[in-house]
């Protein structure tokens, strides 16, 4: 009897294992959000068309506030276009890995800017924040 109250002991616990490892997958498998530090970005440079900068807000990137009205006359759009993109990185051997990336390409914060002209080489990314 005590060696019959044993065994179901541990097979309660192992029971109780398996499904604290389970949840603690699933929680693995839950994405995470990234956004921009702070609350704006500012978009400047000499290699850009337009002298001056431009600031976008976080709810502007997030497409939950308007864009301003000078802006709105150069994207064509009164919010910005948020995309949905699926990709995989090189260094997932030897299996694929696939992430997806949702916001506004570059391109897009780019050409709100004023554009590249031709004399642009670079593009730097500098954060205000560590």
């Amino acid at each position: 009897m005590e060696t019959l109250n044993k065994r179901y002991g541990y097979y309660l616990l192992s029971a109780f294992i398996i499904i604290l490892l389970f949840v603690g997958l699933l929680t693995l498998l839950v994405p995470n959000t990234a956004y921009a530090v702070g609350g704006e970005i500012t978009i400047s440079g000499p290699g850009l068309n337009n002298p001056g900068p431009i600031t976008i807000s976080q709810d502007m990137l997030q497409g939950t506030e308007p864009l301003p009205a000078e802006l709105q006359t150069v994207a064509g759009t009164v919010y910005l276009q948020q995309q949905d993109i699926i990709y995989s990185t090189i260094n997932t051997w030897p299996t694929k890995s696939w992430y997806r990336g949702q916001g506004v390409k570059l391109t897009d914060l780019l050409a709100l800017a004023g554009g590249l002209n031709e004399n642009a080489t670079l593009i730097k990314f500098t954060s205000g924040r560590f």
